[in-house]
């Protein structure tokens, strides 16, 4: 995997002949990019029966909760959920350890992707990391430690978790090292653009002179940070996320996955008004897909290393009303436009059956078309989307952005131009 001049992450083949003859195309084949649908990794592939387990998967239970841990709270913006679960895995010998992408100190434009074995390890990779990695080059680490009877837990977002499940159907030594799966909720991922263009902002002309990047730093709602000698700038994570329309990379404006369906737990931020107001260290929802996971999760909430409380699963999907919108109620707008008008292919996914539950209103069509044109416009103009932000006022390109997302989220209830005159509806995920 080899970054191009977009610094996106695409396969090079060095023999096409022995990849075709002898591993049979097996990188297509488990490749996360390519299949999408959530029961492409069964034995026997399930189909979802409801439209609520089409949107989010099967759930056996939902809950909301942190870390019992005061610093592991206070250091993760959404409460230090998944560091405190883990931490009390490793010490309980539950697990051996843990697949997790930590903050590469020496390469900060890199990825620091390994097997972490202790909780220093664990907490000293904390954070959200809002950028591509080719994180799969990591998998074989499992493969290799199988005949040593260790279990180790991963930390993935929704399209490495599918590449990890196709794995394990074809590799069935897989599924007895890898005990439980941990899925991030994920809208899309900005890759390095973002960043690229927040440091021209800052002055900062050369990107090789960061220390350090933290893209949830600080209580919630967090902030997006670097450092570099002499240079020390953040913002609010909200600012940065103005950034996704310009900045977007085209497979992740096609992705369905918000929930992580695959994950044996998924767990995100807890976009509640009712614990967002309360401005402490941090929530985060979590959704419990499988007795397993259960049995894993519920003896660190016995042990009161999490505190949690349950809820329905209509709150669980609430947390994550308005991206929810996007992923999956305008998936057929998408698909369509980026097939027809944008000539793309598309990943290998079955929708049929839900067809008459594809809502996706005026607006909603509107918007994402709109989304889709501007990346395609901007994406790979780097001249020409800087020059946006240099000649154009800020005002009039977040009033864009956040029209945008307003579209995209709008639920038909009561009308979207009193909304966008009074500016009072929040426009991404937070509801506070």
């Amino acid at each position: 995997m080899k970054r191009d001049e977009h610094w996106r992450y695409l396969p090079t083949v060095q023999n096409e002949t022995l990849c075709r003859t002898q591993c049979k195309s097996l990188c297509v084949e488990i490749c996360g990019g390519v299949h999408e649908d959530a029961s492409l990794w069964k034995r026997e592939p399930v189909k979802a029966d409801t439209w609520q387990e089409f949107t989010v998967g099967h759930i056996d239970s939902t809950w909301v909760g942190y870390s019992t841990d005061p610093d592991i709270r206070a250091r993760g913006t959404s409460g230090g959920l998944v560091v405190g679960l883990l931490v009390h895995l490793l010490e309980t010998k539950r697990i051996d350890g843990v697949l997790l992408v930590g903050s590469n100190r020496t390469q900060p434009l890199e990825h620091d992707i390994r097997v972490m074995t202790t909780r220093a390890e664990v907490e000293d990779a904390w954070g959200s990391k809002y950028y591509p990695m080719p994180i799969g080059a990591r998998f074989r680490e499992f493969l290799e430690r199988v005949n040593r009877h260790k279990r180790y837990a991963a930390v993935l977002l929704g399209c490495h978790m599918r590449s990890l499940r196709l794995m394990e159907r074809r590799m069935p030594a897989l599924r007895e090292t890898v005990v439980l799966r941990i899925g991030l909720i994920c809208g899309y991922c900005s890759g390095f653009k973002g960043l690229l263009d927040q440091t021209q902002d800052w002055q900062l002309r050369d990107v090789q002179l960061i220390k350090r990047i933290d893209y949830r730093e600080g209580k919630w709602p967090g902030n997006v940070r670097i450092q570099a000698p002499g240079f020390d700038r953040k913002t609010v994570i909200y600012n940065f996320l103005g950034r996704l329309p310009f900045t977007t990379n085209q497979r992740c404006m096609m992705c369905s996955d918000l929930m992580n369906e695959t994950a044996d737990i998924t767990v995100g931020d807890a976009w509640l008004r009712e614990l967002t107001e309360r401005k402490d260290e941090g929530w985060s929802v979590i959704a419990i897909r499988n007795q397993a996971a259960r049995e894993l999760v519920m003896t660190a909430k016995q042990a009161g290393a999490l505190h949690l409380q349950p809820i329905d699963t209509e709150t669980f999907v609430r947390s994550q009303e308005k991206p929810m919108r996007y992923k999956k109620n305008a998936l057929l707008v998408r698909m369509a436009f980026i097939s027809k008008v944008l000539g793309s292919g598309l990943p290998n996914y079955d929708y049929r059956k839900f067809l008459g539950d594809f809502e996706a209103n005026a607006w909603n069509r509107l918007g994402n078309r709109l989304f889709l044109i501007t990346m395609a416009t901007f994406f790979s103009r780097d001249k020409l989307r800087r020059a946006m932000y240099r000649y154009v006022p800020r005002r009039l390109i977040n009033w864009y952005v956040r029209t945008l997302f307003l579209m995209i989220a709008h639920d038909n209830k009561g009308s979207f131009l009193l909304k966008l005159i009074r500016n009072k509806d929040p426009a991404m995920n937070c509801d506070a």
